[in-house]
Parts: C-alpha cells; structure tokens; sequence
C-alpha cells in the first residue's frame, strides 16, 4: 500500500495508505517507524502504523477529558469508548494511571472531602456515590475511614443551621431521622448528635 504524507503542522503529518486517511502522525514517530512518503508497506505494517495513530490520538483525547476536571478510571474509560475501541481504551486509561494523571485514590478522597463538608452528606451516601463512580467499595470505604470526619459534629452543625425546628416534638423528631439517614448518615450517629444537642439546651 501507498503511503502518502500530508503536512498538517510544523511538526504533524496526516498519513494516507492508497489515499485513505488512516491517522496523524508527528515527525519524532514518523522518523521512528521510518515511514517514508511515496514507499510501499505490506498491509500489517499498514495496521500498525494505523493502531499507533489511533493510540495518539486517543491519548489526546483522554489528556484534554482531564484537562478541566478528575474522573476515576472508569468514568474516563466510559468517556473514551464513544470514540474509540474498549481495548484502546482501557491501554490509555492503563497509561494515563501510570503517568499519574487519573488516580482513583486521589479522585476519592476529594470527592468524598466534597460531598462531606460541602454537601452535608454522611459516610452510606459517599460510599455509595463513590461506588457508582467506579470506585471499588473496599477503597470507598477506606477513604471514608481515611477522613477521620467526625460526623457526629456534621450532624450536630447541620441540626442548628437547618432542622432545630424538628425537634419540637416526637414526631417532627422522627421525621428528622429520616431526613438524615436519606443524607446518607448512619442512624447511630443521628442518635448521638440529637442527644447531645438535646442535652445542651
């Protein structure tokens, strides 16, 4: 098959096989798969050249998908397979992890930082968010652990700013637990923090 070079950049090359446009190219590559403009290459060699681009470009891709914002690995990998191969892929998810630019550790642990103190939210509802993000529970819940948040506290600044008024009477009481445990909180620790407010007044 013949390959044809077009010059798209100083340094970039579309490259064409039989005049099919089969990727793009940067000279460093070019040089180093020693494609030459004009020469012919047997098909497999023409698969090659052809998985390489789609490898860069993929790449690329999952660079610019970052560029603005974190996602765990499977949110990129789920990103990246409307474009291109699940095998694909998952090698770029593989290569963005090993360069340090997507770590689900990281990504968890901001997240779930997020979720606690800004949105008020208990440890169930991190887990569980973390967990439909792609993150595997056990690591949820390590992370979770990890804060050290006492939510006891959370539930307490949360009470006053918000529900003090649910706790009137009985009624409104149980209905606050609910509101609570819907937030994500764990019902022993909805108990503490309406005693201890209780008491204080």
């Amino acid at each position: 098959m013949i390959v044809k070079l077009k010059k798209l950049t100083e340094k970039n090359y579309e490259v064409f096989a039989n005049e099919k446009f089969i990727g793009v190219l940067n000279i460093k590559t070019i040089n180093k798969l020693n494609i030459k403009d004009g020469l012919d290459y047997d098909v497999e060699y023409i698969k090659k050249i052809k998985l390489i681009a789609k490898l860069k470009e993929a790449r690329k891709k999952a660079v610019s998908i970052l560029k603005y914002k974190d996602y765990s690995e499977k949110e990129l990998y789920i990103k990246l397979t409307k474009h291109y191969s699940k095998q694909i892929s998952k090698y770029i998810v593989l290569h963005m992890k090993k360069k340090g630019y997507v770590d689900d550790l990281k990504y968890a642990k901001h997240l779930a930082k997020k979720i606690i103190f800004t949105k008020n939210k208990g440890a169930n509802f991190v887990i569980s968010t973390l967990i439909k993000k792609g993150i595997n529970k056990n690591i949820a819940e390590k992370t979770v652990d990890s804060l050290n948040c006492d939510f006891i506290f959370e539930i307490e600044k949360l009470i006053l700013k918000k529900y003090k008024p649910d706790l009137q009477d009985i009624y409104s009481k149980k209905k606050l637990y609910t509101k609570l445990l819907r937030r994500g909180y764990r019902y022993s620790d909805i108990h503490l923090a309406i005693n201890n407010i209780l008491t204080e007044n």
